[in-house]
């Protein structure tokens, strides 16, 4: 695997169409580099002419997925000490890059020499919160053979989401719309997905027809499309897997409210399948699943046979996209976030984290009594 043979790459970039300026006409060394992005199929290669005076380089790597260009400057913030005359080293050298790129994304980066001068990696992460890694340094044959092996691995990940129109989510006006979310913690902590809330200027939580509670957004990773939300109200915590322990077959089912203008307010639960370990593209972050879901049931709970949570509802393939891209309209096709992406976003951005539920031996409860006893920690979420 590309990613062990080299643990490096991708951070430094900027504006395809940006007029960004090369430090100086003095003599500059042009080293190669390459770079991607962790989770989504976007690999870049190109330059960096580094001058050794100023301690500055200009960056200029191109896609070779999307055609995107990205420029910008790196600089040395970090120097080692020189050794004895004739034995001088670079080993050590740290800096920051910042780039702008071609479709309007910004990207932030570190990066540190590691055997030798000009030689070394890096990390980063852009404007929209995607991480990438980069490498530089390297022979002609070295990258190519890199961009080869990267191309070739990134290709089973989804394309890299466009950023939004600068000042789009400041200045746009939004529809109410609404979702579904669930308790994960008994200090009225929630999960939804982050298209329910993004661009919100209020939230609200609907426990009952009597009680609506203003909700506060703790943490926001529009990366994996989740949120965690809080209110003043206490409720039963679900019981969440910190791995969802699923297997192709295994009977899932969710509660949610969707489309609650037509369907009303009371909850619904719907039952399926597992039908994929992964989503569009092979995203492994994802299970496919054939549980009925509308708009109104993302951000809600997918539970297994025991009661347990083991993702979140997240999406359904788009029938009027997948008719203009493929010539078919599908059936029943969505997707669910696994429970251990849902978990890690909890243990990181949470003082204390709900302990993960672990295999329980014995018999299944009836389905009945399953949701039952959930329907009271699932909510209805409107953003207005």
């Amino acid at each position: 695997m590309f990613r062990n043979n080299l643990s490096l790459l991708l951070g430094a970039l900027v504006c395809a169409g940006c007029a960004a300026t090369v430090p100086s006409t003095r003599s500059t060394t042009r080293q190669l580099a390459v770079a991607w992005y962790d989770r989504f199929n976007e690999v870049l290669e190109g330059t960096i002419d580094y001058d050794p005076v100023l301690h500055l380089g200009f960056i200029d790597l191109t896609s070779q997925v999307s055609g995107m260009r990205c420029v910008g400057q790196l600089r040395v913030v970090e120097l080692p000490p020189k050794g004895p005359k004739g034995s001088e080293t670079c080993s050590g050298a740290r800096g920051v890059g910042k780039l702008e790129c071609s479709d309007g994304r910004e990207i932030s980066s570190q990066w540190s020499t590691e055997r030798s001068c000009g030689e070394g990696s890096g990390k980063g992460k852009d404007s929209v919160g995607a991480e990438l890694h980069f490498a530089f340094g390297m022979s002609l044959a070295q990258q190519q053979s890199i961009m080869a092996d990267a191309l070739h691995e990134q290709k089973r990940k989804p394309f890299l989401p466009t950023p939004p129109p600068a000042g789009e989510s400041q200045t746009a006006v939004r529809a109410p719309s609404s979702g579904t979310a669930f308790f994960v913690a008994s200090d009225g902590k929630l999960v939804t997905n982050h298209h329910v809330v993004s661009g919100a200027q209020r939230i609200e939580v609907v426990l009952n027809e009597q009680e609506t509670f203003e909700a506060r957004l703790v943490h926001d990773d529009p990366i994996n499309d989740l949120a965690i939300l809080e209110v003043d109200a206490v409720r039963p915590a679900l019981r969440l897997r910190s791995e969802h322990g699923l297997g192709k077959g295994d009977e899932v089912f969710t509660l949610g409210f969707p489309v609650p203008s037509l369907q009303g307010s009371e909850s619904k639960a719907t039952f399926g399948h597992v039908n994929a370990l992964s989503g569009i593209g092979g995203d492994e972050r994802y299970v496919q699943i054939d549980v009925p879901i509308q708009p109104g049931n993302s951000g809600g709970p997918l539970f297994n046979q025991r009661g347990e949570v083991v993702g979140v509802v997240t999406a359904t393939l788009d029938p009027r996209q997948t008719i203009t891209t493929a010539g078919y309209i599908p059936q029943n096709v969505n997707y669910a976030l696994k429970a251990e992406v849902v978990y890690a976003m909890l243990r990181e951005n949470l003082p204390s984290a709900p302990a993960p539920t672990h295999v329980r031996h014995g018999a299944t409860p009836l389905i009945q009594e399953l949701v039952a006893r959930a329907e009271g920690s699932v909510v209805m979420v409107i953003a207005r």
